[in-house]
C-alpha cells in the first residue's frame, strides 16, 4: 500500500507544523481511504511521526485484508503505548470536506473521550470539538495536546442509561419541523436484527451518521439547558442533523422533538407498530406534527446515491443525468458517492443553487452553477479531488431554498 505524505507549514512562526499521511490502495479492499494529520510538536522530527503514522495505515491494511473493515463513526482503540504516545488512547473516524474523495480522516482521541464515543457515539465527540476548535464539522488535524472534551456530567445523559444501537446507514436531518430519517437500502434486515434482541417495549437510542444534507450540527454538553449547533461559515444553519434517535415506544402521545444532540420520538403503541414495519421492511412513514412536537418522515435511499425518496422533500437532491448502467461500467458507486457527498458538504453554506457536474475520462471534473458562488465556495470546489472515470458521467446537484 502506498502513501501520500506531506509536511505542512502555513508560514508563520508562531504557527505549529502538521503532517499529513493518506493511505493508498485500501479502496482495493473494500475499506475506504485513511487520512491523518497530526499537529507537530517542538521539536519533534516529523519523520518519525510519519513514519508512526504510515505503520498504523500498514496494520488498517492488514486488517482489510481479513475483512474487517473501519467505517465513519467507527473507533480504534489502542493499548497502553497509544498511537505517537500514551495520552493517545485511540481514533475516531470521520467525513471531512478537507479530506481527499473517498476517504475518512482519523481523529486522536484520548481515553475519557474514547469511552465517551463508546457511549454516546463518535458524532457527539467530535461536534464537540468542532465547537471547542471553531473548526466545522470538526478539526481535520489531531493536537494531542488539547483539553479533553470528554466532561463531568457525561454519565448523565440520556445515552448512557438506554440500549443503543450503531446504525452508521441512518442519518437525521431536521428542517422546517420536520424530522427527516434516511435509511439506506439493505438496513431493515438489520434493523429487524438489532430490535428483536432488545427487550420488549424498551426504550433505545439509535447513533446515527451525519446527513450529508445538513448545513448544521446539534452539540450537546452536561448542563445545556437549550439546543445548540456548530454551522460552516456563511451558513444559516437551516437545516440540522445530529448524532442519536432515541426512542420511546407504548406512550399516551406521539411527541417529536430535539434533545441533547439528536433528536428522540416517542410514539403511542400504534404508531410505534407502524413506524417499526416501515423501519423493517424500508418503506416510507410519516407522522403529522403534534402540539408542541415535530412532523417526522422515514425515507430509503439506494446505496451510492443521495436522492430522496419519493414524497419526501429536501433541502438537496442529486439528479443522474447518465444511466446506473453507463455509472456502472464508468466509475465504482462508492468514489461517485464519496465525490458526490464531497461537494454537498462543500456546498453546505449555500442556501439555493443547481451545480451541473461532468466528469471526463481523463479530463476530471467540469462543474457548472446557476449562481455565482462565493469565492471560497469555488475554492474548495476546486480542491475537492475527482475520481477517475473510464466513460463520461455527469449529474445535477441541486439545493432548494426551503419555506
Amino acid at each position: 500500500m502506498g502513501f501520500f505524505s506531506k509536511l505542512f507549514d502555513k508560514g508563520h512562526e508562531t504557527t505549529p507544523q502538521r503532517v499529513l499521511v493518506v493511505s493508498r490502495g485500501l479502496s482495493a479492499l473494500g475499506q475506504r481511504e485513511i487520512a491523518l494529520s497530526v499537529k507537530l510538536r517542538r521539536d519533534e522530527q516529523e519523520a518519525n511521526v510519519r513514519a508512526q503514522l504510515e505503520a498504523f495505515l500498514g496494520t488498517v491494511r492488514s486488517l482489510a485484508e481479513e475483512g474487517r473493515l473501519v467505517e465513519a463513526g467507527g473507533l480504534t482503540e489502542f493499548g497502553q503505548r497509544g498511537l505517537l504516545d500514551s495520552s493517545v488512547g485511540g481514533l475516531a473516524y470521520g467525513d471531512h470536506p478537507e479530506a481527499p474523495s473517498n476517504a475518512l480522516v482519523g481523529v486522536l482521541l484520548g481515553d475519557e473521550e474514547i469511552e465517551l464515543a463508546k457511549t454516546a457515539g463518535v458524532t457527539r465527540v467530535l461536534t464537540r470539538l468542532g465547537e471547542a476548535t471553531r473548526e466545522y464539522p470538526f478539526p481535520f488535524t489531531s493536537d494531542r495536546d488539547r483539553p479533553s472534551v470528554a466532561l463531568p456530567g457525561d454519565e448523565h445523559s440520556m445515552l448512557a442509561h438506554l440500549p443503543r444501537l450503531h446504525a452508521p446507514r441512518v442519518s437525521l436531518s431536521f428542517a422546517n419541523d420536520v424530522l427527516v430519517v434516511t435509511c439506506l437500502r439493505s438496513t431493515g434486515a438489520w434493523l429487524r436484527e438489532a430490535l428483536e434482541q432488545l427487550p420488549a417495549d424498551s426504550g433505545f437510542a439509535l447513533l446515527t451518521q451525519p446527513s450529508t444534507r445538513a448545513n448544521g450540527r446539534l452539540v450537546w454538553k452536561p448542563g445545556q439547558t437549550s439546543p445548540a449547533a456548530i454551522t460552516p461559515p456563511g451558513s444559516t444553519g437551516n437545516c440540522l442533523t445530529g448524532g442519536m434517535l432515541i426512542v420511546g415506544p407504548n406512550v399516551d402521545e406521539d411527541l417529536v422533538r430535539m434533545h441533547e444532540d439528536g433528536f428522540a420520538v416517542v410514539a403511542t403503541a400504534e404508531t410505534w407498530c407502524a413506524m417499526r414495519r416501515a423501519l423493517v421492511e424500508e418503506t416510507a412513514f410519516a407522522l403529522a406534527p403534534s402540539e408542541g412536537g415535530a412532523a417526522l418522515q422515514i425515507e430509503f435511499v439506494e446505496p451510492g446515491t443521495h436522492l430522496p425518496a419519493e414524497g419526501v422533500t429536501g433541502p438537496e437532491e442529486i439528479v443522474l443525468l447518465t444511466s446506473e448502467e453507463e455509472i456502472a461500467n464508468a466509475v465504482s458507486v462508492e468514489e461517485l458517492s464519496g465525490f458526490i457527498g464531497s461537494l454537498m458538504q462543500v456546498l453546505a453554506p449555500v442556501e439555493a443553487a443547481e451545480l451541473h457536474v461532468e466528469l471526463t475520462p481523463g479530463r476530471g471534473a467540469k462543474t457548472n452553477s446557476d449562481v455565482v458562488l462565493p469565492a471560497d465556495i469555488q475554492e474548495r470546489m476546486h480542491l475537492v479531488e475527482s475520481p477517475a472515470v473510464r466513460g463520461p458521467v455527469a449529474f445535477l446537484i441541486r439545493k432548494r431554498l426551503l419555506h
